[in-house]
């Protein structure tokens, strides 16, 4: 099965630190994010990959890919298309169920489990990896009537929330035009034309750098070796 990475963003939300580097390959512990994602692919028997860049990095991923052990088809983009927009350019090397996986995840989700619950449902455009565990970036106010009953200073939030992995197939790409988001424009253009999508329920955190706050969580973890 093949992997799509849509690495072509901006990372808006990690400046300063993606103003020269793109998100997907800052550092964590000393190996870009990248590498994290690499290995754990690698780990489910994934090898076969197409990352969806920016051109204008197209060097420093080159550089960064060259020892990895699979085989890393990169895609250029003149421009920022969108998270779905971006992935139009692997359209034509998609035959069949692919993965796919944001470029600034690190959420440990159970690769080989969720491609075999997607298979199962063979009536599912597509499956979301979902996590319950997501790490808010504020605090909460309990209140009694106008009064401050509780401070919870930056807890999980315990919904469903979707980790930027799934298991698609190729009807997707019908859905997708330049500039798409997917949870923003695809996903609810799926539904409307009564398409199935279903959820893999995960117990793990939510792991990701998508965010500063994020991202030095991340590294700190890295740090302990809790990656």
């Amino acid at each position: 099965m093949k992997v799509v990475i849509p690495a072509g963003g901006k990372g808006g939300r990690l400046f300063p630190y993606t103003d020269l580097i793109p998100k997907a390959l800052l550092p964590v512990g000393g190996k870009p994010v990248i590498w994290w994602i690499a290995q754990n692919l690698m780990k489910h028997g994934f090898e076969d990959i197409i990352i969806c860049i920016n051109k204008e990095h197209t060097e420093n991923f080159r550089y960064e890919l060259r020892d990895y052990k699979t085989n890393m088809t990169i895609i250029e983009n003149d421009r920022p298309l969108g998270s779905a927009g971006e992935t139009l350019g692997a359209k034509k090397d998609i035959k069949e169920s692919f993965l796919l996986h944001y470029s600034d995840e690190l959420t440990p989700i159970n690769l080989t489990e969720l491609v075999g619950f997607h298979k199962v449902r063979k009536t599912a455009i597509g499956t979301l990896a979902v996590v319950k565990n997501v790490p808010l970036d504020v605090g909460l106010v309990e209140l009694d009537g106008h009064r401050v009953k509780q401070l919870v200073e930056k807890p999980m939030l315990n919904r469903n929330a979707w980790a930027g992995i799934g298991v698609f197939e190729p009807e997707i790409f019908d859905f997708i035009k330049i500039g798409d988001d997917f949870s923003k424009s695809v996903f609810p253009k799926v539904l409307v034309a009564n398409k199935r999508l279903f959820v893999y329920q995960s117990p793990v955190n939510w792991c990701d750098v998508g965010i500063l706050s994020h991202y030095r969580r991340v590294c700190e973890m890295a740090e302990r070796g809790e990656l």
